[in-house]
């Protein structure tokens, strides 16, 4: 260890950094000529895949035309939702928020974001993270649960018809299981939507 003043320089940190600028000074010229074949070769060819595939939609055409030659730099092979606009702020700002929901949604914008799954992966452990609270009339008694359910489910094939039978439905559809916990809770809003059209 060497000391420079205040500041102490260890080895192995000296190293990295020596090494990490020695991969910059080979990865500058490496850029550039990557930069310099994408000018002179295919200018702005993901732009016009973008911009092809959001007229497309627009005129009600297909997004992935069957006769379009996937090897050229024009074809747009994209998710679906990224044909909404230019996807690098909304992708930023899904991976900062870091949640295990805004992933999946930024990897439906490009598809390299669902590699930060793999940090949600290498948290996991057999044990429980926190007390698991269930909420359920079940775990106070299993008759007294079933008995609820059961009119549960009465009351959302009675109020079927009416308004109130889509909102009765998806309560039912969430407060049913047997273990029930507080972030299952989340999906109880869907019953604000109005009812889906009758598809019979």
């Amino acid at each position: 260890m060497k000391e420079l003043g205040d500041v102490r320089i260890w080895p192995a940190r000296r190293f990295a950094r020596l090494g990490l600028f020695g991969l910059a000074v080979l990865g500058a010229p490496a850029g550039i000529g990557v930069l310099w074949i994408h000018l002179a070769g295919d200018p702005l060819a993901d732009v016009r895949a973008d911009y092809d595939a959001g007229a497309r939609l627009k005129a009600g055409l297909p997004l992935y035309p069957a006769d379009t030659d996937p090897n050229t730099a024009e074809f747009y092979r994209y998710p679906p939702l990224l044909a909404i606009g230019q996807a690098q702020v909304p992708l930023t700002l899904l991976t900062a928020t870091g949640a295990p929901w805004s992933i999946p949604l930024a990897a439906n914008l490009k598809l390299f974001p669902a590699l930060v799954a793999l940090w949600f992966l290498g948290t996991l452990t057999l044990g429980l993270v926190g007390e698991v609270r269930n909420i359920s009339p079940y775990a106070v008694s299993p008759l007294l649960w079933a008995v609820l359910v059961g009119a549960g489910a009465v009351l959302a094939l009675r109020l079927a018809p009416t308004r109130w039978g889509w909102a009765a439905a998806v309560a039912l559809s969430v407060l049913a299981t047997p273990r029930l916990l507080v972030c299952m809770l989340m999906t109880l809003p869907a019953a604000l939507r109005p009812a889906p059209r009758d598809p019979l």
